[in-house]
C-alpha cells in the first residue's frame, strides 16, 4: 500500500511533523493512539478530511520518499566517515 513504512517506523517524530503541518485538525492523541502505522494513520486522514484512499497515499509516498531520501544520504555519509 505504501511506499515504505519502515521508513515511517524510523523516522516517526519527524514523519508525524510533517504529517501535523498537512492535517493540523488531527490531535496528538489520534496521531498516537495510530502509532507509526500507515494504515491506521491514512484512515484517520480520509475520516477527518474526506480524501479518498488514492489522495492520502500519493500525500504519504511524497512523505516517506523526502524522509527515505534523507535516510539514506544520511547512512551514505555515516559509512564514508566509517571508512576514513
Amino acid at each position: 500500500m505504501f511506499m515504505n513504512e519502515n521508513v515511517l517506523k524510523g523516522s516517526w517524530k519527524q514523519v508525524k511533523g510533517e504529517m501535523q503541518r498537512l492535517w493540523g485538525d488531527i490531535t496528538n492523541d489520534e496521531w498516537d493512539q495510530a502509532q507509526g502505522n500507515a494504515t491506521s494513520l491514512a484512515g484517520l486522514v480520509q475520516k477527518k478530511y474526506g480524501l479518498s484512499q488514492a489522495e492520502v497515499e500519493t500525500k504519504f509516498n511524497d512523505i516517506f520518499s523526502r524522509f527515505s531520501e534523507k535516510t539514506s544520504e544520511k547512512s551514505s555519509e555515516a559509512r564514508k566517515e566509517f571508512k576514513h
